[in-house]
């Protein structure tokens, strides 16, 4: 039994516009995180995603999470979706019905689930910042929701502890790279706790739980630092490729530079994530 699920870290930073994936990058993304973990364990246990028919996966990028839990709970009808038709179709092809009868994969936009009270429950990682108005992807969200159905979603909020993109920002704005991201514009978004609080309880959602909190990746050594960061680093898929490997190699001495590195020659990177547990209330 599967006691690790993968998170898709998905980083996107805030001078740069999301775009469709190339099938490469999706390859590369998808060996680039697939050996960093995530622990849903607490919500396996607490029933989260027992006694339920149907769940629904916003942002489900190449279908790891969904995946791996519909394996966990084969008599649950899982649904993934995704705004890029490359990941699904990559989604798709690596997690075919024949090995996973409970799961399907679609092109949705999550701001446009149209979907109305259909899932008992929605779960989304790491796609919610993708998004410019997540007030609407939310509202979406929300009435795809059964009453008495609840979310968990895990997303990057409005934070200065991000070392991704603080070491992306620096190597950016060098004299050698800022001229290629002169005109780029975000899509992206960020909230704070008192943001999310706000939007949320506007649209009807009953919050049972919300906690920020700062999460760390540790990585051995260079070589296996440089995978990872060549699938989620967004600002590589704004230059040509005969670049990617300079500006990997600019990134990487950054972080040295920015102190993430420890005396054991570990490479360790923090930042921050929110987790938003809600409910939508039985209609009376």
């Amino acid at each position: 039994m599967w006691k690790k699920i993968v998170l898709l870290i998905l980083f996107q930073l805030s001078a740069f516009a999301s775009q469709d994936f190339t099938a490469q990058q999706v390859i590369d993304y998808h060996e680039g995180t697939c050996n960093q973990v995530e622990d849903l364990e607490s919500h396996i246990a607490a029933g989260f995603f027992d006694g339920i028919q149907k769940i629904l996966d916003v942002g489900c990028g190449d279908g790891q999470v969904t995946a791996r839990l519909a394996k966990l709970f084969p008599k649950v009808t899982f649904v993934g979706c995704d705004i890029s038709q490359a990941m699904i179709d990559f989604a798709a092809k690596k997690y075919p019905p024949s090995e996973y009868p409970n799961l399907t994969f679609i092109v949705k936009d999550a701001c446009h689930l149209n979907d109305h009270e259909t899932f008992d429950r929605i779960i989304s990682f790491s796609a919610l910042h993708w998004i410019s108005d997540q007030s609407r992807a939310l509202s979406s969200i929300y009435n795809a929701l059964k009453p008495q159905g609840k979310a968990l979603i895990r997303t990057t909020p409005k934070s200065s502890n991000n070392d991704f993109k603080a070491v992306s920002l620096k190597v950016i704005l060098s004299f050698r790279w800022v001229s290629h991201f002169l005109n780029f514009k975000s899509s992206s978004s960020f909230h704070s706790e008192r943001d999310y609080r706000k939007i949320l309880t506007g649209i009807g959602f009953t919050i049972d739980h919300m906690e920020q909190k700062n999460r760390q990746l540790v990585f051995a050594n260079r070589s296996e630092l440089m995978p990872f960061l060549k699938a989620i680093l967004t600002p590589l898929w704004h230059l040509p490729a005969s670049k990617h490997n300079d500006f990997l190699e600019d990134y990487y001495h950054q972080l040295i530079k920015h102190g993430n590195q420890d005396e054991k020659g570990e490479i360790r990177i923090h930042f921050d994530k929110i987790e938003l547990l809600l409910s939508k209330p039985k209609v009376e």
